[in-house]
């Protein structure tokens, strides 16, 4: 019992690590590159090259961000009804259901994506 908990806590360690480290070594990545380009600026060097290297393609952030909502709330509506209906729908519980709420779900999220992203290109002109 007592290596079981010690498991689950060395293994939520490590997860926080990792994750940790990504987070940080994007901050500093981040920091760097600006101090670098300020340093560049003050010592009278041109900006214009840093121009060119801007990516031509976007990603559509409005869409990815609103399809992972819609499967979260999916499987959330799927715990749900698993745990309010288990005892008197004993066949509801196959993973049909969990796959279709997903499907359904971020069906739905990147709709509502494409719906408010054509509404924030209409008010930018």
């Amino acid at each position: 019992m007592r290596s079981n908990i010690l498991r689950t806590i060395m293994e939520s360690l490590i997860w926080i690590s990792f994750f940790t480290a990504v987070i940080l070594s994007f901050y500093f990545y981040l920091k760097f590159r600006y101090k670098e380009r300020i340093a560049l600026i003050e010592k009278g060097g041109s900006d214009k090259f840093l121009e060119q290297w801007k990516p031509s393609f976007k990603l559509p952030w409005i869409k990815i961000s609103m399809l992972l909502v819609g499967i979260g709330f999916g499987i959330l509506l799927y715990v749900f009804l698993i745990s309010i209906s288990y005892e008197r729908f004993p066949l509801i519980s196959s993973a049909s259901l969990l796959y279709s709420f997903i499907l359904l779900f971020g069906g739905l999220g990147i709709v509502l994506g494409i719906h408010l992203e054509k509404k924030q290109k209409s008010n930018n002109g």
